[in-house]
C-alpha cells in the first residue's frame, strides 16, 4: 500500500513537472539574434571596413589579452554588423578588464534596444549608473530611455536628473540638459534655479544666461 502511494506521488511529481516544462517551451521565447528585423543595413563598403578593422583588433587582442579599447571597438564592430551576441560578449569581456568604466555597459543596453529586449536594456543602464555613479551620460542615457521605451516611468525622469546632478557634482550637460527639459515640458517656473545654478558655477555660460533670460521674460508675461 506504501509503496502504491509512493508511486502515485511520484507518478504526480513527474506529470507536474512535465507540463511546467512544456508551458515554459510554450511561453518561453528566446532572444533570436538573427531575426531579420534586427538585421541592420550595412553598405558593401562600410562592411569591408569594418571587417578589416575586426582583423586589426583581433591580432591586437593576440598580442595584449586585457586590451580595453580592443574589445570595446570589437563589440562596436559586431553590433553594427547585426552580431548581437558577440557584441554582447566583447563588452563583457571589456567590462571585465575596466568595472569601474560603464561604457561598454551602455553599449551593452543598446545592443538590448537594437533586439528589443527593453528590460535587459534596463538592467544594464542601471548597471552602468553603478559602475560610474559620476558619468553625465549614464544620466542623460537613462532619460532617453524612459522618454522612449518606459513611459510609466515619465514621472521619475526630474528624480533621475536631481540624482545625477548631485553624484556628477553639477555636471554642466547635465544641468544644461535637465533644465531644456523642464522647458520643454512648459516648467518654467522649475528650470530658473537650474540655470542660475549653472550660471553661479559658470558665470561666462553664455547658453545658460540666454535661457535664463528666456525664462525670466517668460515668467514676466504670465
Amino acid at each position: 500500500m506504501k509503496y502504491k502511494k509512493l508511486i502515485i506521488i511520484v507518478g504526480s511529481i513527474l506529470i507536474l513537472a512535465a507540463i511546467g516544462i512544456c508551458l515554459k517551451l510554450f511561453f518561453y521565447k528566446p532572444i533570436n539574434y538573427t531575426d531579420s528585423q534586427f538585421i541592420k543595413n550595412v553598405s558593401t563598403e562600410k562592411r569591408a571596413e569594418l571587417e578589416a578593422r575586426r582583423t586589426t583588433q583581433l591580432e591586437a587582442i593576440k598580442q595584449y589579452p586585457n586590451y580595453y579599447e580592443a574589445y570595446l571597438d570589437l563589440g562596436n564592430i559586431e553590433q553594427t554588423l547585426s552580431n548581437y551576441r558577440q557584441a554582447i560578449k566583447y563588452y563583457d569581456k571589456a567590462s571585465s578588464i575596466i568595472p569601474s568604466s560603464s561604457v561598454p555597459i551602455l553599449n551593452k543596453a543598446s545592443v538590448y534596444t537594437d533586439i528589443n529586449q527593453l528590460d535587459k536594456a534596463y538592467d544594464a543602464l542601471w548597471q552602468a549608473q553603478k559602475a560610474s555613479p559620476d558619468y553625465y551620460l549614464v544620466y542623460q542615457k537613462i532619460v532617453d530611455f524612459y522618454k522612449w521605451y518606459k513611459k510609466d516611468k515619465i514621472n521619475e525622469i526630474d528624480e533621475v536628473y536631481r540624482m545625477g546632478i548631485d553624484n556628477t557634482n553639477n555636471d554642466p550637460d547635465l544641468l544644461s540638459d535637465y533644465g531644456n527639459y523642464l522647458m520643454q515640458n512648459n516648467r518654467i517656473a522649475d528650470s530658473k534655479p537650474v540655470w542660475e545654478k549653472l550660471l553661479e558655477i559658470y558665470p561666462n555660460n553664455q547658453y545658460a544666461q540666454q535661457k535664463l533670460n528666456e525664462v525670466n521674460e517668460a515668467m514676466e508675461i504670465k
